[in-house]
């Protein structure tokens, strides 16, 4: 079987309701290729990427994403070229994601120490689309909100981890970190805050005390 037929028959077992995790793990082991392209027209659209972008096709993105990593996957997306169009990387893909599933999601992959270079492609994208854009002001707003808040979220997610927030300066100046003097290691745990959205500028409150924790301002 050619590699991209492959490829097809494990997206298509990830698109499924319910998981057959027995079957996804037998093409796994026969070589599908989660990184790895699903359509001769476009070699761009592969198949991680394109299970992320489909919410409605694939309701279970966290539980992929945790056999995907189990069969090697975090390595693979760290030797993508996230300077090269014909290598889209997932983590660039996961700001179309920004919902619980996809905040759960982020977490694992932060848990097992997704690089550096892949999350600055989730970082900027999610910048340009949601705060640099302004987007709670935008049509279909309750929705766009909600996205934004889970946005938001992602992003201080990530400072949460030392790893990320000592070596990306990129998302220090994104989350206005020398501004904030909040323990920024307490939003690993992101259901315990929410977002308040101003004209110019959104803030994090801790939900327990209702205090403003943190503030950052539209680019």
């Amino acid at each position: 079987m050619e590699q991209i037929d492959l490829n097809n028959k494990l997206y298509n077992e990830c698109c499924k309701e319910i998981l057959n995790k027995e079957k996804i793990l037998e093409l796994l082991n026969l070589g599908a290729d989660p990184l790895g392209a699903i359509s001769r027209n476009d070699l761009k659209e592969h198949l991680y990427g394109e299970l992320i972008c489909d919410e409605e096709e694939c309701k279970n993105l966290y539980e992929i994403t945790e056999m995907f990593i189990n069969n090697g996957m975090i390595h693979k997306i760290s030797l993508l070229k996230n300077d090269d169009d014909d290598d889209i990387n997932p983590l660039w893909m996961l700001s179309f994601r920004c919902t619980f599933e996809g905040i759960k999601t982020l977490k694992l992959l932060l848990d097992n120490k997704i690089d550096i270079a892949s999350l600055e492609e989730f970082i900027e994208h999610t910048y340009t689309d949601y705060m640099f854009l302004d987007i709670p002001d935008s049509d279909d707003k309750e929705i766009n909100l909600m996205r934004f808040k889970y946005a938001a979220k992602m992003l201080m997610l990530c400072a949460s981890c030392s790893y990320v927030c000592e070596k990306s300066k990129y998302l220090r100046d994104v989350i206005e970190f020398e501004n904030n003097t909040y323990d920024i290691s307490k939003f690993y745990e992101y259901d315990k805050f929410d977002v308040i959205v101003e004209k110019d500028k959104f803030y994090f409150i801790d939900i327990n005390t209702n205090l403003k924790v943190w503030e950052i301002y539209f680019g």
